[in-house]
């Protein structure tokens, strides 16, 4: 079994604390109706242990307000929030070895400074799928990912693509499924597997199958999912 990730980008974004609270409660209870690794939530702990005792109520905004304001970036003097850099929150499933599931995210980040990379959500998806590697299923994820946070791109990889071939997270990655705002790809994709989202975006299933890197021509219809993109000449 390969580890995949799912990765959502988008740039600077001034986001009131409630915003931020909506469409992290909005994505946490679409993601549930996803698959039961989704279920339950938990903060990050010094230990498992002490994980397990801080269970994550994310239909609970009161919860979910503190968990951001927890996540308020500050000065080393005076403690000071730095409110340009927005709220960063991680959170897992409690799952043991090959169901575990973590997620990051960055929210409500309006600094324009260099090298300071932008709002994210990383979603550390279980080495086991299960039956998340039905395509159907992943894409209802991403889906819920890209309704949810309304990023510029967002797709789901095999963390070895991700180290054998050019990952950028300035631009969108082409592996198993991929998601495109209507900002990076104003114009209708004409390319298989495609569909539009809610009217922000077109998400597209390059393969069927989880295993995308091991499936005959993978490379060729990245390519050609680029091409159309723009990302290739």
């Amino acid at each position: 079994m390969k580890r995949h990730n799912l990765c959502a980008y988008w740039p600077a974004r001034k986001e009131l604390i409630q915003n931020c609270a909506d469409r992290l409660g909005r994505f946490l209870t679409a993601l549930s109706s996803c698959d039961p690794v989704f279920y339950d939530w938990y903060k990050q702990g010094t230990s498992r242990r002490k994980a397990l005792q801080t269970k994550f109520d994310f239909r609970n905004e009161v919860q979910i307000l503190d968990l951001l304001e927890h996540g308020k970036h500050r000065k080393d003097i005076g403690k000071k929030v730095i409110e340009e850099l927005g709220y960063s929150i991680g959170l897992w499933n409690g799952g043991k070895s090959i169901k575990m599931v973590g997620l990051s995210v960055t929210c409500g980040l309006y600094s324009t400074v260099a090298g300071l990379g932008g709002n994210c959500l990383i979603l550390d998806l279980p080495e086991d799928l299960g039956d998340l590697q039905q395509s159907e299923r992943m894409a209802a994820v991403l889906t819920t990912v890209a309704t949810s946070w309304e990023p510029d791109w967002a797709g789901v990889f095999s963390v070895d693509a991700m180290n054998t071939r050019d990952y950028n997270a300035a631009v969108p990655f082409v592996d198993w499924m991929l998601y495109v705002s209507h900002k990076l790809a104003p114009a209708p994709l004409t390319v298989e597997s495609s569909q539009a989202i809610n009217g922000i975006g077109t998400l597209i299933v390059v393969e069927q199958s989880a295993e995308a890197g091991e499936i005959a021509g993978h490379l060729e219809r990245v390519k050609a999912v680029e091409f159309a993109l723009g990302l290739r000449s």
